[in-house]
């Protein structure tokens, strides 16, 4: 009879106090465990959703950064190369070579060599031919936006509306026409731009941030 009173008087008694009541070993959930395991899953939605939102703005810059077909110093080995190829031709050929610099408006531009030859039908002439190899770099076409901006013979810009290739020329005994070769990079963040310029006794180029111009 004092139970009943008991659970009567106090429906919302603590479980432990039932249990010693009842002589039960049984124990009754936590009124409130359900709205504790929502909201407990409404902030792992939350934190993906803010996690999701960071990574779609930092991934693209990351992969902007990560491709190493679109960066500056990929570029500046593969010019490297092409110089050095035809420096090394020019040596162990005896012949003249020279760089290439073509950039065509609203066309991508190149960077090729070529190998002086002969003209057949003017004896007195000379003509150039594109020269290939199946083991080195000797072309180039420019991707990702950049256009060659400026190529500088001494201190004058030889690439300009009218023209629309400029030259470096090599002579047999490996010395190199110093030029300064300024390439421009347009995406939506901008300009940017990057000159470099050739050393004539070593055949390779030096980066320079910016519109470098020879002294």
């Amino acid at each position: 009879m004092n139970q009943k009173i008991d659970a009567i008087c106090f429906p919302f008694a603590h479980p432990e106090l039932v249990e010693k009541q009842n002589g039960s070993s049984e124990r009754r959930p936590v009124r409130g465990g359900r709205a504790k395991q929502a909201f407990t899953l409404v902030e792992m939605l939350a934190v993906i959703f803010l996690a999701s939102l960071l990574l779609s703005m930092i991934l693209p810059l990351l992969n902007r950064r990560q491709k190493p077909e679109e960066s500056w110093e990929t570029l500046h080995e593969q010019l490297n190369q092409i110089a050095s190829f035809a420096r090394q031709e020019a040596l162990i050929k005896r012949k003249v070579y020279r760089l290439v610099f073509e950039q065509v408006p609203n066309r991508e531009g190149k960077v090729f060599v070529e190998q002086e030859q002969p003209d057949p039908e003017h004896a007195e002439k000379k003509m150039y031919i594109a020269t290939k190899s199946d083991y080195q770099l000797t072309s180039l076409t420019l991707t990702h936006g950049r256009t060659i901006r400026a190529v500088y013979v001494g201190r004058q810009n030889v690439l300009g509306d009218q023209e629309k290739q400029a030259y470096c020329y090599v002579i047999p005994d490996g010395m190199m026409q110093p030029v300064v070769l300024q390439i421009a990079k347009k995406d939506k963040f901008g300009e940017e731009v990057v000159s470099f310029q050739l050393n004539p006794f070593l055949g390779s180029f030096n980066r320079h941030e910016g519109k470098f111009k020879p002294e």
